[in-house]
Parts: structure tokens; sequence; C-alpha cells
């Protein structure tokens, strides 16, 4: 769980609330890869940034679509990999979460525009009032 006053944000990333806008069907083709069978890939919306890490490439604007690599995918983790140490409920277009977005170069691309991606996050913290009465 990541709660937004918890902790720093670790260099290279950004601590942001996002909502899925849309899941990408597209598919890994190695075997035995979990993002071969379930999605790893959505276009994600930054409602609000609550703080940048050490070298992250560059400011993000709320209301900014972006693409997003999810490491442990989008489906529910007891489905997908029942085995990793901190289950994950899973995300579905629509879902708001919060998470720190880790930004790795993007092979042949510009710097400035990496990759995304999602290792953790947390679901059903109410972020118009701060209450993480119900976060998952």
């Amino acid at each position: 769980m990541i709660h937004p006053d918890a902790r720093e944000v670790n260099p290279g990333e950004v601590r942001a609330v996002s909502t899925v806008v849309r899941i990408d069907s597209t598919r890994a083709v190695r075997s035995g890869d979990p993002c071969a069978t379930y999605p790893c890939f959505a276009v994600i919306r930054i409602d609000s940034v609550l703080g940048y890490g050490s070298g992250f490439p560059r400011p993000l604007s709320a209301g900014e679509s972006l693409r997003a690599r999810f490491a442990f995918t989008l489906a529910p983790s007891n489905v997908a990999m029942p085995d990793i140490a901190k289950p994950l409920p899973g995300l579905e277009e629509g879902d708001t979460f919060l998470a720190d977005l880790r930004a790795h170069p993007t092979p042949g691309g510009d710097a400035a525009d990496p990759t995304l991606v999602v290792y953790d996050y947390s679901t059903g913290f109410d972020y118009s009032t701060g209450s993480d009465s119900d976060i998952k």
C-alpha cells in the first residue's frame, strides 16, 4: 500500500493519482510471461501529481494521458501471479489508483518521453478527503 505522505518519492519516479482510461489488448509473445495471458499496458490519465523523485525526466500535468506498463499485469494478482508477496486487486477501465510511476528509458526513444512502469499501486483511497479507511 502506498499512502501519499508515507515516504519520499524514489529517484526516477513520480507519485501520482491516475485513472485507467483504456486497457491495451497487446500481449507479450514470450511463453510463460504473464503479459502473454493478461493485459500489462494501459493508457492512464494523470489526475494529480503528489511528488517527484530526483531525476524524473519531465514534469507531468493533470489531465495528461500516457501509456504505462503494469509490471505485474492489470489482472488481480491472485489470478495472474498468485505467488507475489503483496497482493494487488487488479485494475479496470475507469479505476483510480495511487502509484509511484517509474521512468524507464524507451529503447530508441526520446529521453524526455520515458516508458512509465507501475510496480505497485493502491486503490480505495478517498482522494478528495484524504481518508485512507478504504485503502487496499
